[in-house]
Order: C-alpha cells, then sequence, then structure tokens
C-alpha cells in the first residue's frame, strides 16, 4: 500500500474504525460505494494491525439493497428475457400485431425500456405519469407534485409534440408529424402498462433489476427493517456507511429509513473531504464549488463525520503530452512509468501509480504498448469482447447467415459475405486448403448472391465442421445457437491442440484466444437458456440481434492480483482511491470526459430534466467530481492527447491550465517510425539484396520493368523491395463492387474488339456510326467475359452490374464521339506490345515491358501524326508542373504523374527502339482520361503539356520525336533506374504517407 504520511480517505477510515473498535471491528457492517474500495479499504486495515482479527463484513451499497429487499440475483439477460416476453404477452392480450421487426418491438428497445425503469425507480417516479399519452396534457396541470420548474418544463416538451391551434392540420409535413407523434403516445401507453406487469411478474419470480430492488427495500417499514437486519446481520452491532457521493433518491430513502430503524449509534457515516494541500485551495472556486456543495447536502442531511485526507505540501504537476497520432501517444505511457520508477523506484510495488482509462477501447492497444514492460499488471475494466478476433469471426459468420434469402426455386446468400469469411484468418484453422479453393470459387463470378445448392458437396467423413455446416443454414433461433456452440467447441479443440504443439510465445497467444472463446461460449450457453423465457418461435435476427448486443456490452475480466503492480482502471473504479502518480491516455474531447448521449432512452430529455431524471449532465458532474478528487492528492499526473482528426485535448487539460494553481507543462511528442519500428525504414542493398536485385539484368530471367514497377519505386522504393524484390505478393482483395482494374479491362477490351476489323485500314465517319451501333452489345459481352469469368446467363445480370456496365457503355460511347471528330483515322494497333532495353552509361541494359492501348495516325495541317493512346478511367492528369513529376527520385518531392511518366515511356519505345513506325517524323502521346472526356467528347483535348505556374505559359508536347521531350524524359529514366541499381542507394520508405500508405497492403511491415 502507499507508503506515505499523506493519508488517504480509506487510510483516516481504517485509523479511525480501529481505534473507535479495536478488536471488535468485525461487529461492524461497511457499506462502500464499490467493491475496489471495499478491497483497498481491507488492504489499509491489513497494514495498520499487528495480530490476525476478525474483519468487518463489507458490502457495497448495492449488495445491502439485494440482501435487505430479499430479492435473488440475476443478470441483464434474463430481466431482458422476461420484459420481451411479458411485452408479448401483453399485445397478444390487447389483441395487437407483434411485429418483432418494428422499430418498438426489437429486442434492444426492450433494453431500452429496462434503463428507463430503471430510472424511474431509482428517482421514485409514478411510472404512470412519465410515460402519460399525449393526449392526456390535462393530467399533468392537476399533479401537484410537480414544482414550478418541472411542471413549465414538462409542458414545454408536450408543446412540442403537439400541434398548436394555429397550425393548419391539413398540411402534408404537420401530418407526417401528427402521425409521428400519435405512435410514439401509442407505443408510451403500452411502456406505460408494460410497467407494473413487468414488475409483477419479477416479484413472483422473486427477481429485481437494481432500481427496483433499492426501491421496495426502502418501502419498507421500519419494523421489516428491523426484523431483516436482525435475521440478516445476526453478528452485526453497528453499520458505517463510507464515502458516498452520488446518492439516488432511492438510496436516500433507504439510509434514511435504515437510520430510523437503527439505534442512535447503530449507524455511521463518513464522507470523503475534498482534498487540499498545504497552500491553500488548488482550484479555482467555479470548478469545486459544485463538487464541494454535494458532499455538504449529504452531510447535511444524514449527519455523520467528514474525513479529509492529509493535505499535500505542494500541488501536482500537471504534464501535458501532444502526440501526432494515437499510435505514438500509446507508445508514450511505457516511457512515462520508466520515468516515473527512475525517480521513485518503489511507486509500482507501493501502489501508488495508476492509469486510468477514459473507455474500455482504449485498454487493447495500452496493453500492447505495456507488453514491452516487464511489471505486473491489475487491470479492474475487461477487455471488450467485440473487439476480440473469435467475436469478430462469429460476427461475420452471423451476417453471412442472415445475408440469407428465399427464392421460389432456390435459396441464395451474400457472396461478398462469405469471402470475407473465409478471408478471416481463424477460418484457416477449420478449414481445408482444398474446401478454402472451393469456397473461393464461388466469388470468381462476382455476383452479389449464390445459391446454397452451388456450394461444392460435403463429406461426413473428410470435411470439416464449419465446411459441413455451410451447407445448412439454421433454421430457427435454436438452430442457430447450437450451431454457433459446435463451431465454438471446434475452435476450443484447434486452439487447445496448437498451443500444446507451438512455442511459448504462440502458446500464449492461444491461451488468450482460449479466453476469449471461453467467454463467447458462457455468452451462448446463458442466451440458449434464456430463449424458452421469450418465446419458442423467435426469429433467427432477432437472437442474433440480441447476441450481438451481448457481446457488445461484455468483457473478458482479466486475472491478477488485485493489489500488485501497475494499477488499470476507469475513472469510476478509482472511487475513493488515490495515487501518487496518475497517466491518462487518449485524453481527448468526447473521451474524457465521455461524450454522454440520450438515446438509450424512451424518456426525452425535456421531460428527463423536468422529472429530476440524470441527463448527460449530470453525469460529466459525477465525472469531474471523480476526475478532481483523485487529483487533487496526486504528486504528478500525465496527460496523453492527440491522434484524432478534427478532436481538441480534453476540456479538463484547459481547465487545469488556466483555472488551477498546479504546474503546468507541455511537450509535443512524434515518436519517428524508426523509433517503432526500425527495420522497416530503410534497407541496405546487401550482396543478397543485389544479388536478387541483378535478377532484371539476367536475361535467362523473367524479371523485367515496365511502366507499374517503375511507378512502384518512385511512389515508395520500400514496397518496390517488397514486392519486385524480395517477391512478396501483394493480396488481390475480391469485392462485389467493380474495381478501377476490371472497368479498364472491360473498356479496353471493348475498344479492341470494336477496332480489330479496322487494323491497318482507314476509319471513316460512316464506320463512326456502325462502330456506335455496334457499341452496345459488344461491351456487354466483354463485361459479361471478363466480370463474369465467361458466366453468361443473362437472369444473373442485373443490379449494381447493370449500372457498372451501363458505365463502361457510356465511357466507350464517349471514346468513339471523340474518334468521330476526325474526318478518318488510320487504326493501325492495339494493345501493342513493347519489349526493349534500355541501356545505362555504364553498360547495362535493363529489360522494359508493357503494352501500349492503342496506335493510330490522323492527318493534321497536311502532316501524317503518329498518336500514340493510352486509356485511363482514374483520376489521372494532361498536366505536369516539371520534370520532377516524371520519375521522382531521392531528394525531390513532386507527386508523381503516373500517367505521363508511363505515356512518354511508350512514346520513347516508339522513337528509339520500334522500326515499323520510323517513317512517321511526328509522334504525339495521347492520353484519352475518360472522366474528364465523358464531360464533353467533342471539345476534349488529349494533348499532354507542362505548367510550371499560373504566370508561365503551357507547353504542348506536340511533336515527341523531333523536341526536347524525349532526351529530358530518358535522362530522368536513367537517373531513376541508377538509383535502383545502385548498391550504396538503400531502399527507403516513402516521405508520402497519406498518399502512398493509405492503401498499401506492406504498410504495416513499415510500423504504419
Amino acid at each position: 500500500m502507499r507508503k506515505t504520511d499523506n493519508d488517504g480517505f480509506l487510510e483516516l477510515l481504517a485509523k479511525k474504525l480501529l481505534q473507535d473498535y479495536g478488536e471488535t471491528i468485525s461487529s461492524l457492517c461497511l457499506i462502500f460505494p464499490s467493491r475496489r474500495a471495499a478491497l483497498f479499504f481491507q488492504h489499509s486495515l491489513s497494514y495498520l494491525i499487528d495480530k490476525p482479527i476478525f474483519a468487518p463484513r463489507i458490502l457495497t451499497i448495492n449488495d445491502f439493497s439485494r440482501v435487505l429487499s430479499g430479492y435473488g440475483q440475476t443478470d441483464n439477460l434474463t430481466l431482458t428475457a422476461f420484459l420481451f416476453a411479458e411485452m408479448k404477452r401483453y399485445y397478444k392480450e390487447k389483441g395487437l400485431n407483434f411485429d418483432e421487426y418494428s422499430p418498438e418491438i426489437r429486442i434492444d428497445q426492450c433494453i431500452k425500456m429496462l434503463s428507463d425503469f430503471n430510472d424511474i425507480d431509482n428517482y421514485l417516479l409514478p411510472a404512470k405519469d412519465v410515460f402519460l399519452n399525449i393526449y392526456h396534457l390535462e393530467e399533468l396541470s392537476s399533479l401537484d407534485y410537480l414544482s414550478p420548474e418541472q411542471r413549465e418544463t414538462i409542458e414545454s416538451f408536450w408543446k412540442v409534440v403537439l400541434p398548436s391551434k394555429q397550425q393548419d392540420s391539413t398540411s402534408e409535413p404537420e401530418v407526417k408529424s401528427a402521425s409521428l407523434r400519435e405512435k410514439f403516445a401509442s407505443f408510451s401507453g403500452v411502456i406505460r402498462e408494460l410497467y407494473p406487469r413487468y414488475n409483477e411478474l419479477l416479484k413472483e419470480k422473486n427477481l429485481a433489476y437494481e432500481g427496483m430492488m433499492v426501491k421496495y427495500a426502502g418501502s419498507l417499514s421500519i419494523e421489516e427493517v428491523r426484523s431483516k437486519l436482525k435475521e440478516q446481520f445476526p453478528f452485526t452491532k453497528h453499520f458505517v456507511v463510507a464515502g458516498l457521493y452520488a446518492i439516488t433518491p432511492a438510496e436516500e430513502r433507504l439510509l434514511t429509513l435504515l437510520k430510523k430503524a437503527l439505534p442512535i449509534k447503530g449507524i455511521q457515516f463518513f464522507w470523503e473531504g475534498f482534498p487540499l494541500s498545504r497552500k491553500g485551495e488548488m482550484w479555482n472556486a467555479e470548478i469545486v464549488a459544485p463538487l464541494k456543495e454535494n458532499i455538504a447536502n449529504n452531510q447535511n442531511h444524514f449527519g455523520g463525520e467528514l474525513l479529509i485526507p492529509t493535505p499535500t505540501e505542494d500541488y501536482p504537476a500537471i504534464e501535458f503530452i501532444e502526440s501526432s497520432t494515437q499510435v505514438s501517444g500509446r507508445k508514450v505511457i511505457p516511457m512515462l512509468i520508466d520515468s516515473i520508477l527512475q525517480i521513485d523506484p518503489k511507486a509500482i510495488e507501493e501502489l501508488r501509480v495508476a492509469v486510468i482509462l477514459p473507455e474500455e477501447k482504449s485498454l487493447p492497444p495500452l496493453l500492447s504498448s505495456l507488453s514491452t514492460m516487464s511489471i505486473p499488471l491489475n487491470v479492474t475494466m475487461g477487455y471488450p469482447l467485440s473487439s476480440t478476433n473469435v467475436a469478430i469471426w462469429f460476427t461475420q459468420y452471423i451476417e453471412y447467415l442472415l445475408s440469407q434469402r428465399r427464392l421460389t426455386d432456390r435459396t441464395e446468400l451474400s457472396a461478398e459475405l462469405l469471402d470475407r469469411l473465409v478471408r478471416h484468418p481463424l477460418s484457416s484453422l477449420l478449414l481445408t486448403e482444398e474446401e478454402k479453393k472451393q469456397l473461393n470459387e464461388i466469388k470468381v463470378y462476382s455476383l452479389p448472391y449464390f445459391a446454397l445448392e452451388s456450394l461444392p458437396p460435403s463429406s461426413d467423413q473428410v470435411s470439416s465442421k464449419l465446411f459441413e455446416v455451410l451447407h445448412y443454414p439454421p433454421r430457427n433461433a435454436e438452430e442457430l445457437l447450437q450451431q454457433l456452440l459446435e463451431i465454438a467447441d471446434e475452435f476450443a479443440i484447434v486452439f487447445r491442440g496448437k498451443r500444446e504443439q507451438d512455442e511459448s510465445t504462440v502458446q500464449a497467444v492461444l491461451q488468450v484466444d482460449l479466453e476469449f472463446l471461453k467467454k463467447y461460449q458462457e455468452t451462448l450457453t446463458a442466451l440458449s437458456n434464456t430463449l424458452p423465457i421469450m418465446s419458442e418461435d423467435l426469429d433467427i435476427a432477432i437472437v442474433a440481434q440480441l447476441l450481438n448486443s451481448l457481446v457488445y456490452n461484455a468483457s473478458v475480466p482479466f486475472e491478477g492480483e488485485p493489489l500488485k503492480g501497475l494499477q488499470v482502471m476507469g475513472l469510476l473504479e478509482s472511487r475513493l482511491l488515490l495515487f501518487d502518480y496518475i497517466l491518462i491516455p487518449d485524453a481527448n474531447e468526447r473521451q474524457f470526459p465521455r461524450a454522454y448521449s440520450e438515446e438509450n432512452t424512451f424518456i426525452p430529455f425535456t421531460l428527463r430534466v423536468g422529472y429530476g431524471l440524470p441527463i448527460y449532465r449530470f453525469k460529466e458532474s459525477i465525472e469531474s467530481y471523480y476526475f478532481y478528487r483523485l487529483l487533487a492528492r496526486s504528486k504528478k499526473v500525465f496527460f496523453v492527447a492527440g491522434g484524432v482528426d478534427d478532436i481538441e485535448p480534453s476540456r479538463y487539460i484547459a481547465q487545469l491550465k488556466y483555472l488551477s494553481s498546479a504546474s503546468f507543462t507541455k511537450k509535443v511528442v512524434q515518436l519517428h517510425e524508426a523509433s517503432i519500428n526500425p527495420q522497416a525504414i530503410e534497407i541496405e542493398k546487401t550482396e543478397e539484396v543485389m544479388e536478387r536485385l541483378n535478377r532484371f539484368l539476367d536475361p535467362s530471367s523473367r524479371k523485367v520493368f515496365s511502366p507499374s514497377t517503375l511507378n512502384t519505386y518512385s511512389i515508395c522504393p520500400l514496397r518496390f523491395y517488397f514486392q519486385h524484390v524480395r517477391d512478396i505478393k501483394e493480396d488481390l482483395i475480391e469485392d462485389d463492387l467493380l474495381t478501377p482494374i476490371d472497368l479498364g479491362n472491360v473498356i479496353h477490351s471493348s475498344m479492341e474488339n470494336l477496332y480489330k476489323n479496322y487494323i491497318g485500314k482507314r476509319v471513316t465517319q460512316k464506320d463512326f456510326i456502325e462502330l456506335q451501333q455496334q457499341a452496345k452489345d459488344v461491351v456487354l459481352q466483354q463485361y459479361k467475359e471478363i466480370v463474369f469469368k465467361g458466366r453468361k446467363s443473362q437472369e444473373d445480370f442485373g443490379g449494381i452490374h447493370e449500372i457498372y456496365c451501363n458505365t463502361a457503355k457510356r465511357y466507350v460511347k464517349a471514346i468513339l464521339q471523340h474518334d468521330a471528330k476526325y474526318e478518318a483515322i488510320d487504326y493501325l494497333e492495339s494493345e501493342h506490345r513493347i519489349d526493349f532495353d534500355f541501356l545505362l552509361p555504364d553498360g547495362k541494359k535493363v529489360p522494359i515491358k508493357g503494352y501500349i492501348d492503342r496506335i493510330d495516325s490522323v492527318e493534321r495541317d497536311g502532316e501524317k501524326v503518329l498518336r500514340i493512346i493510352d486509356y485511363k478511367t482514374g483520376t489521372d492528369e494532361l498536366q505536369f508542373k516539371n520534370w520532377e513529376e516524371i520519375f521522382p527520385h531521392k531528394g525531390e518531392t513532386s507527386k508523381l504523374n503516373k500517367a505521363v511518366s508511363q505515356l512518354m515511356l511508350y512514346c520513347t519505345y516508339i522513337v528509339s527502339n520500334n522500326k515499323e513506325y520510323q517513317d512517321y517524323d511526328n509522334v504525339e502521346p495521347s492520353l484519352y482520361i475518360l472522366r474528364q472526356m465523358i464531360q464533353n467528347p467533342l471539345e476534349y483535348d488529349p494533348t499532354l503539356c507542362m505548367k510550371e505556374s499560373r504566370e508561365t505559359e503551357k507547353k504542348e508536347v506536340i511533336n515527341y520525336k523531333a523536341s526536347l521531350w524525349q532526351s529530358q524524359f530518358e535522362k530522368r529514366l536513367t537517373q531513376l533506374l541508377e538509383e535502383i541499381f545502385n548498391p550504396d542507394e538503400p531502399f527507403r520508405q516513402t516521405e508520402d504517407k497519406f498518399n502512398a500508405c493509405r492503401f498499401c497492403q506492406f504498410s504495416t511491415f513499415c510500423g504504419m
């Protein structure tokens, strides 16, 4: 425990009770706000005794309420199931349609309703009035228990809902609004009637939700309370209520009743005073006053003693670390912990260091960062189950099942969702390579849905469990849960088997996966056991929705010594605890404090205000109290914020800087990639690397440069290394959406087929008319050949593919319209192959290959012009600023113009290495950027041009052969290739990480 003379509330309480009761402390029952506070109190107590004694009984306020009420303990899943079942019975009794897919009857709405019931009971409100039908507004006026402020707020809400007398009720928007109000009013009436029915049902089963339990315990008579205390607490002589802060009206009534039922000295209250510094108040009055006022109100109402922690010598030092990315921010935490241990080596051992996490989702990356440190951890927060690999796999599997649609003659499922499931890493543990290959063939046809009957048949003897169940989608909820449990069992067998075979590191990972799987199995089993409560014939989608909600709210608890090591917790868990050193990662606005919303309630905001129900401002005030009381006794506090676009650092940081007396320093930290993953930044050209690179120069090797290969190096030399030196292939990601490559292939192939009968011939205006008439059928045929891989069934063609095909038709039509603006075209070639060696000054012959989309000739000013044409469907540009945009390399920051670089390479080949077209004096690169051409095909100009700035005149690339264009380009290409083969020039990571790394599959290698 903390080795310090500065006692906190729990230490002061332990000393006080030992002083007053000595060895008879076992006759006490202590009531705390949380279990963690109770645990730390026990630890404080153990440091003060020198011989064994019996410990007092310790409960939380919720535990005490449950004991006194006599209700049995259950979970939210069971409570939700009973509410859903009761709602279904209600609808049936009233003769109403119970549509499980309607917005108000969904399972998650039952969760929302249960939350409202809990609030209503915690605040001792009459449910029938809160959910009063809007048509009974007059009844509100007769409720004299409402204050004028509450009445005004409630009426202002209903005025928003109800149309005013001046409004024209015949207007269409008002009719829709009235319909919405009527629906809300009707459902609010349902909730109003469900509340007493649901409470009675739970009473019959001796169950209760938290608010109901506290409300009932507080409604007991004094004699009933005395009887229950005698029965449930036979050895308790005194009760101690310690450290409560935000007390609900129901808890207030219960504690007041307890005080009346016990003798004068039978109950004591202890309140935590706001910590001070010996220099005086640390905080500006406007921050602290509301927080201290609540403590004073509690003491005035219940009496008791205020325990003020020992004042600190000085104010805490506040250090704000602003990080450029969330990744770098999390990497800072271990460094900060090391800095603490350097000046205070026993700080962690003595439980004086805590990491306060704003939200659960911050836990996984934090644990990853802390894995490099050999220090024990005690994690109070659970790991979100929904973030685990296991839960993500099952979610994807369920989404695949829910994509099922039954047609007249067949059952279909989503091909894209099946493909995503098969590509998930965990699927490889259950499927054989042959099964994966067979399932991948489903995606070949690029259809959104596939027939279940088209799945390759399974064999009971050799097929895996997953491959087998894919053929038999569950027909009902019971079958769904049974199937999920069977698959989970298969995963467990595989995990255990691999854990026994693999090395220690892999064993640890598999052990964690087993823990996650165990929690998921527990969730499935609990839901399966609850199904009979809700209904015998629940739809699969409803159960899947409930399972998703359960998984989302579930967490996997971490095992560890609770009173040992670095303390990792949420702000709520820090109640009554004090630490010398506090670290708060992800301290951004909307994360810290949390961005509370009022979505999880049926009770509108203004109505909640009127009835005094908690709203986001109340929750934020509670969070503020826990935050400021935690900081007040600390020595040093570290905030790590930043790395999130458009989100400012937490408001708490600004408050500390401008409204407190604490010392404040700010640091900006940017961890460079080298500090995260040094080996991924530069690859030296060792003998082995040069040997692999020189394969490009070996005529017997198949390694050659292409325009895209050269562009890859210009974009990122490191990516070139991975892809073309180490031969690591990028995964081809399948998608229902047509890829730009597929669209380009359809257009290229369509143009090739349209002009194939004109190769070596002149295309006239008459021919252009015929070509435009043929275009529609040719594009459709090529689309089916390329996208459907030869599957031409017309019934499968429609929907999204029809839209894509029409897009391709529009592009082809635009090309033909543009071509027709010339009186005639001599069409020479399609897909002309280039294959030549580019000679470097040192004698190296670098092989370059590729394909020119089209070569033709037009007449301009009485001269024949040879056009080298490239089709582009992307966002390419005809204009380039300077030569640095052509194959940029070391030390140059210009962005690569891929299209211009590629087209000039083609022209260089035609001019210098192709004898067939040497008779043409004018060679002109022409770029058909179809997104621009389609806007106005007749006005589109495919000529490349250089324009350095707005002030300079643009230079058109009209004659590539008879100008300096070729020599300048060859100079750029030479410099690039010399850099590639220079053994002293390493493969470096790109500096343009935003554009280059976003879609690069090697980015994870580089720490991006």
